[in-house]
């Protein structure tokens, strides 16, 4: 940066060199005129690099905002995968008998759970008046199995396996998957539980 007093006699020497350049006439060119021109020369420059540095800020600025910016509402995105299946989900099945007189079904207060996916599910059902052809006289437990459990629009199939006698029995033949019988249940019908009528099955709920 030029000094004042540097700045002065430069200016007179410019002054001086174009009185003699106009044949000896003075021109109304002064020291200031120099000093104020040369100032705001400097001034150009000082706002041209300034202007440059913060457009150069804006810039990366922006770049920067490109890279945080958050993904606009309506913008397409990636959708995670909706489970489909029913695995795990539970059926409540009523059991319930037929009254003829009344011509209503009347709920026996009794339920059967059946998980879906899950192979192999047992319970089990107390008969007090056994069939002439069960081999166990007198009263005791039926265990029966479900399995391949599907539940679809509404409509609870399974196969079912058994009566047998004993836990390790009806594990056995459910295990074994042979003579399975087809049953279903659903929310709008009364459906035999076995060929006999002796009582019907009916989803209660859903859970």
């Amino acid at each position: 940066m030029t000094s004042l007093k540097q700045q002065v006699v430069l200016a007179s020497l410019i002054s001086f060199a174009l009185t003699v350049a106009c044949g000896g006439e003075e021109t109304t060119t002064s020291a200031v005129d120099v000093m104020e021109t040369q100032s705001a020369g400097e001034a150009t420059e000082e706002l041209e690099g300034s202007d440059a540095q913060r457009v150069d800020g804006e810039s990366t600025d922006r770049d920067e905002q490109d890279l945080d910016t958050p993904v606009q509402e309506g913008q397409d995105m990636p959708q995670p995968d909706l489970e489909t299946s029913a695995e795990g989900q539970r059926v409540i099945v009523g059991v319930y008998s037929y009254d003829a007189d009344a011509d209503d079904y009347v709920d026996l207060n009794r339920e059967l759970e059946f998980q879906v996916g899950v192979v192999c599910q047992t319970w089990t059902r107390w008969v007090e008046s056994p069939r002439s052809s069960d081999p166990v006289s007198g009263p005791h437990d039926h265990y029966n199995a479900a399995d391949e459990v599907v539940f679809e629009d509404d409509e609870l199939t399974w196969l079912e396996y058994g009566p047998e006698h004993s836990q390790r029995e009806i594990d056995a033949t459910c295990g074994a998957g042979e003579g399975g019988a087809p049953k279903r249940a659903n929310m709008t019908e009364y459906i035999a539980g076995n060929g006999t009528g002796q009582f019907f099955l009916k989803i209660k709920r859903v859970e």
